[in-house]
């Protein structure tokens, strides 16, 4: 005779190993769901934002209400969650790291320099409806090229340093390393989507995803250095733990569902329609 177990048993493993199936399966679905109907949302509300100026004072003007109590309750939660927050508006920072140091950290060297933020709130206000930019341009581009200067500096004091000059001047982020040329800076959207960002270390188990702001994609930006993906790893709230030294891999997948992959040596430059692949070690 049978033993009970040895006949009921596999039936219900089979019946489990269904539903574990179908769940998997709806999870995807509903993941490439919420993925394009953020998309679409983004568009739709991006389209209005710059096509009504309408729309846009209104919503600036919200903003500039609220900003300030959502910027301090946003501060409150990263510190509370060792996490580090991001440049302010039209500002200028220098991050560096060292993939060769055990534990890397990313320290941060500090603002070099606020811009456009004690403008007066009605200059904002008439740039806006006049569809004109802010006329501080020039200084910004002033102040990154001696944060680029402070970087190489920086980066020649020690072996497998990486140094990345964050600025972000509302809509846009500039993204540079030490090499970067200025000249290759464009105000011009580059049409390179990513659609998955993962990371992945060889001290970890599972890979992480990492979110890349629409924001930082402008044509000249370089993405995906090592100080650039530990910012990225620590400004997401949802990754806790991870493994960041030399022997992690990013795999990218572009908006032609083409799959690259980086190590730690490699990063891209964005161009207006495709990338190049770079090396920096």
């Amino acid at each position: 005779m049978i033993p009970f177990h040895k006949w009921l048993w596999p039936p219900i493993m089979e019946s489990m190993e269904r539903v574990d199936s179908w769940i998997e399966s709806v999870g995807i679905d509903a993941l490439f769901f919420m993925n394009r109907t953020k998309i679409h949302t983004y568009h739709w509300c991006n389209y209005y934002y710059t096509q009504f100026p309408v729309i846009r004072l209104i919503t600036d003007t919200v903003w500039s209400v609220f900003a300030f109590p959502m910027q301090f309750l946003g501060a409150v939660m990263k510190v509370s969650m060792y996490r580090r927050i991001e440049p302010a508006d039209s500002s200028v920072t220098i991050y560096h790291t060292n993939l060769f140091a055990p534990n890397s950290r990313l320290v941060e060297v500090g603002n070099v320099k606020n811009y456009g933020d004690a403008k007066p709130f009605w200059m904002r206000v008439a740039a806006h409806m006049s569809n004109k930019k802010e006329h501080d341009d020039v200084a910004l581009m002033g102040e990154i090229e001696s944060a680029m200067n402070a970087g190489k500096t920086l980066a020649s004091l020690e072996e497998g340093r990486d140094v990345m000059i964050l600025a972000r001047q509302n809509p846009r982020y500039y993204i540079f390393s030490p090499e970067s040329c200025l000249n290759s800076s464009k105000s011009t959207r580059s049409n390179v989507e990513f659609f998955v960002v993962q990371y992945m270390n060889d001290g970890m188990k599972t890979a992480v995803q990492l979110h890349i702001p629409s924001q930082m994609m402008y044509v000249g930006n370089v993405l995906f250095r090592p100080a650039f993906v530990l910012w990225l790893l620590e400004q997401e709230p949802l990754i806790t733990e991870y493994v960041f030294d030399r022997n992690y891999v990013l795999t990218i997948m572009d908006q032609n569902i083409e799959e690259i992959h980086l190590s730690s040596e490699q990063y891209l430059v964005l161009g207006e329609d495709d990338y190049m692949v770079k090396k920096w070690l």
